[in-house]
């Protein structure tokens, strides 16, 4: 790491380094997380599912998440695992294809929505900053991980370079 093409490799990839599809996949659930817990929806599953009272709003949120997610699964049932369908691989397998390849920030996409339909059919999410500050709080949350993503990253870039 030390030599001339050790020094040019760290200099010139870093930003190649960092710049990895588990980056994206970071930020989309940091996002998704925080929306999740922002909005509400976190709260009432977990009373849902224990038995604690809710409000009628709560339950008329949670059944218009409900029919989200149904339509959700219609159309990725409709785009995976129907003969021919397009999300399928050149094979017709579902490993590997465009749906394993972005299944992380579909499932991220998925419980944004999902909590932000939430959220404003509650009330909890009233105005369209409260909706912004549910997107952004989950990466305030996750802030602290950051350098060791990129210490990490930067560590395992190295290691492939001295040793492979």
């Amino acid at each position: 790491m030390i030599s001339e093409e050790g020094v040019r490799q760290f200099m010139g990839d870093f930003a190649y380094c960092l710049a990895s599809p588990l980056l994206v996949w970071l930020v989309l659930c940091s996002i998704a997380w925080g929306t999740f817990r922002y909005s509400g929806f976190c709260d009432a599953i977990l009373c849902f599912y224990r038995g604690r009272p809710i409000t009628y709003r709560e339950k008329h949120a949670l059944i218009i998440s409900a029919i989200f997610f149904i339509v959700f699964c219609i159309v990725i049932i409709s785009l995976t695992f129907v003969p021919h369908a397009v999300l399928l691989g050149v094979t017709g397998e579902l490993c590997p294809s465009a749906f394993t390849a972005g299944a992380v920030p579909l499932f991220a996409f998925i419980i944004i929505v999902l909590s932000l339909s939430y959220g404003i059919s509650c009330g909890k999410l009233g105005d369209l900053y409260q909706v912004y500050k549910s997107l952004y709080v989950g990466i305030k949350m996750s802030a602290s991980l950051w350098p060791i993503y990129i210490f990490v990253m930067q560590l395992y870039f190295a290691v492939m370079f001295v040793f492979f």
